[in-house]
C-alpha cells in the first residue's frame, strides 16, 4: 500500500481538480449511452454514483513518509480557530505538535475522555458542544479510525445542533444534515479503516447496543495526510488487527 512509487504522491490539489472535472464531463456524455446499452437505468445509476463520489473527493490529499510535517501549513488554511483531537496519548507523535508550532498554529486540544474503544454518541455530542463553545472553524483529527470517525461526527453535530438521532441511520430518522459539517483535516495513524477518505462516521450508541452511521458528502475530510511513518510505533498486535480490518472491508462487498 505504501510502496516507493506512492511516496510523495498527491491525491488532490489543482491537478486533481482538473482531472476530476474532465472525468465528470466525460461521464456526463456517456451516461445516456450506458442506459441504452444496458436496456435500463442501472448503468446510468452506477455512473452517477461514481460522479457523485468523485465530486466529493477531499480537496487535498497526500500520501508519503514525512507528510505529517506538512500539517501546520495545511492547518493554517482552515481558519483561525482550529481544534485538535487525538487518541488517549496526545503526545504519541511529536511531529504533529512540532509542525503546528513551526507554522504558528495554536489549537484547542480536545481530549479522548471516553473509556470506549470506539466513539460513543455521548462523547461525540460532548465534542460537538466544545467545538460550538469555542466557535471553532475546523477540526484536526490525528489517530486511528475511531478518532477520525469521532471527529467527523462531532464536526457534523457541531454545525447541526439539536437531537443527533435526527441524523443517525437505522435507529434514528436518517435525515440529511441541514448544514455542512465543519472542515476536518485527517491524519490517520493506523491503516485499518480508510476513514480519512469516506463520507460517513460510525458511532457506537450504547443505549441501543448498536453501531450506526451519520452520512453526508462533506463528511469527507477537507484534507487528508497519510504518513506511513506514523504507523511505525504501533504494536505488532494492533498492526495485525488493523490490517485484517482493511482486508475484511475489501472482502465484504464481494460477499454481501
Amino acid at each position: 500500500m505504501f510502496g516507493r512509487r506512492h511516496d510523495r504522491q498527491h491525491l488532490g490539489g489543482p491537478g486533481c481538480d482538473v482531472l476530476r472535472s474532465e472525468t465528470m464531463a466525460r461521464l456526463a456524455e456517456i451516461r445516456p449511452s450506458c442506459r441504452l446499452a444496458s436496456g435500463g437505468l442501472e448503468a446510468g445509476k452506477l455512473a452517477q454514483q461514481f460522479v457523485d463520489q468523485l465530486a466529493a473527493a477531499p480537496a487535498f490529499g497526500a500520501v508519503g513518509s514525512g507528510r505529517a510535517r506538512e500539517l501546520g501549513s495545511h492547518a493554517k488554511t482552515l481558519g483561525r480557530r482550529v481544534a485538535l483531537l487525538t487518541g488517549r496519548n496526545p503526545h504519541r507523535h511529536p511531529v504533529i505538535h512540532e509542525s503546528l508550532a513551526a507554522a504558528g498554529v495554536s489549537v484547542l486540544p480536545l481530549a479522548w475522555t471516553t473509556d470506549q474503544a470506539e466513539p460513543d454518541l455521548d462523547f461525540v455530542v460532548q465534542l460537538a458542544g466544545q467545538l460550538r463553545a469555542a466557535d471553532a472553524d475546523a477540526l484536526i483529527a490525528v489517530g486511528g479510525g475511531a478518532v477520525l470517525d469521532a471527529a467527523k461526527a462531532a464536526a457534523a453535530f457541531a454545525a447541526n445542533p439539536g437531537d443527533p438521532f435526527r441524523y443517525l441511520e437505522v435507529i434514528g430518522e436518517g435525515l440529511p444534515l441541514t448544514h455542512a459539517p465543519l472542515p476536518v483535516l485527517a491524519v490517520p495513524t493506523t491503516a485499518g479503516t480508510g476513514s480519512e477518505v469516506t463520507r460517513n462516521a460510525v458511532i457506537n450508541v450504547i443505549s441501543h447496543r448498536a453501531k450506526v452511521s451519520v452520512r453526508h458528502p462533506q463528511l469527507l475530510p477537507r484534507i487528508a495526510l497519510v504518513d506511513p511513518a506514523l504507523t511505525h510505533s504501533l504494536s505488532r498486535e494492533l498492526t495485525a488487527t488493523t490490517g485484517m480490518d482493511a482486508l475484511t472491508q475489501c472482502l465484504e462487498p464481494l460477499v454481501s
